[in-house]
């Protein structure tokens, strides 16, 4: 075989081996799945931890307003 021969054999095996990784159609659909899953979930926590410091400060505000300083 021929250098020329012996390089392209040698680059077919080696993107033979990068087709392997790519990524499917099913692939990036689950991803992006799982993505939105996770930013609603931080989304729900980021509302509930407002909405309960809200309403941790409204009491300490109120309590101290009622009682005095």
């Amino acid at each position: 075989m021929s250098d020329l021969e012996t390089r392209v054999t040698r680059i077919e095996g080696k993107i033979d081996n990068i087709h392997t990784h790519f990524a499917t159609k099913a692939d990036v659909m689950a991803l992006n799945a799982n993505f939105e899953k996770a930013l609603r979930l931080v989304i729900m926590w980021n509302v509930g931890t407002i909405i309960a410091s809200t309403g941790i400060i409204a009491t300490i505000v109120f309590t101290i307003l009622r009682h005095g300083a």
